[in-house]
């Protein structure tokens, strides 16, 4: 099957927002820094759920390394560069090992090993380290969206194709709610939401389906927890020009036809993607010039964002995207 034309849908002009210039432009370094915390707890967390007797190997073990590799290439930003050095420290840690990698050997690996501007702490206590997340599914849902981005960079022909293969790989792996695995593998496995009618190199497919699920989910854990269904994400105050039913999906629905697929990909752009870090990685790269001094922006917009943010949730509650609740 045709991929589906990316070129016009990416060229659109950005969705209006009811949100603040400051936060707006703030957001994607705010989920970029939850990406991060997301990567490294995960990494602490969830690498030896399918390991026996303290033993990686097989099957599980090349979804790491895989898995690795992937967030090395594309993960946006100065993160790529230290996960590229772990994965490069992996295949040699394995290779000593017969194909096998010991929970010493890897927390070994891992010792004092933050990730860009996050400190190795938040690995292990990374509650102090969220920025708009406030837990770790969260967390683990941007960090899925930012790679639906960043994946762009690439030149990948199955770039789509891989995109969502990684992450399946991760949720079934290294995902630690059990509940929340089999929805997902069963929802991915299934084609549902028409994932199996994706071309290889559909990228704004693949960020539409995940997107999709995100939403699914959300309202699924609502109505088992006997909670208020929420509004579908985003909501009409966040982009008001994305919905042509958002009472449909709030109901049941999952039809294109409520949605516009141009403006929905545009705030996917807007919310999970930057300019500046495809510079900071040409940066860390060498491929600037000497005298050329590293992008500050993404730093100062993190600060302002996250003060901003703490005098909204002064006044608020958290909406559905902020909470941890199941595998929302």
């Amino acid at each position: 099957q045709a991929s589906t034309n990316s070129d016009s849908d990416s060229n659109r002009v950005l969705p209006r927002s009811g949100r603040s210039k400051v936060l707006q432009e703030a957001m994607p370094a705010l989920h970029l820094a939850d990406a991060e915390v997301a990567v490294l707890y995960s990494l602490r967390q969830g690498v030896f759920l399918q390991g026996e007797s303290g033993t990686l190997q097989g099957p599980p073990l090349a979804e790491l390394m895989s898995w690795l590799d992937y967030l090395g290439r594309v993960f946006p930003g100065g993160g790529h560069r230290p996960v590229a050095k772990l994965s490069d420290a992996l295949h040699e840690a394995v290779a000593s090992a017969d194909d096998k990698l010991s929970v010493e050997a890897f927390e070994k690996l891992m010792d004092n090993r933050g990730l860009d501007r996050i400190p190795p702490e938040a690995g292990l206590k990374p509650n102090a380290f969220w920025r708009h997340c406030q837990g770790f599914t969260c967390g683990l849902w941007t960090l899925f969206h930012l790679l639906s981005q960043a994946a762009k960079s690439t030149s990948s022909e199955s770039a789509g194709e891989e995109l969502l293969l990684r992450v399946r790989g991760f949720v079934e792996n290294f995902f630690g709610c059990g509940y929340c695995r089999e929805h997902f593998l069963e929802a991915f496995d299934g084609c549902k939401l028409e994932r199996c009618s994706l071309a290889k190199d559909d990228l704004d497919g693949a960020a539409l389906w995940l997107w999709k699920m995100h939403n699914d989910v959300t309202l699924r854990v609502a109505k088992e927890d006997g909670r208020e269904i929420p509004s579908p994400w985003p909501s009409a105050e966040d982009c008001e020009e994305c919905w042509i039913c958002q009472d449909c999906w709030k109901k049941g629905s999952r039809s294109d036809d409520d949605f516009k697929r141009a403006a929905i990909l545009a705030y996917l752009r807007q919310e999970f993607s930057s300019p500046e870090w495809h510079e900071e990685r040409h940066w860390l790269s060498g491929d600037f010039s000497a005298n050329r001094a590293m992008p500050l922006a993404a730093v100062s917009a993190l600060l302002l964002a996250a003060a901003a943010l703490r005098c909204l949730r002064s006044g608020r509650g958290e909406d559905a995207r902020g909470k941890d609740a199941k595998d929302s």
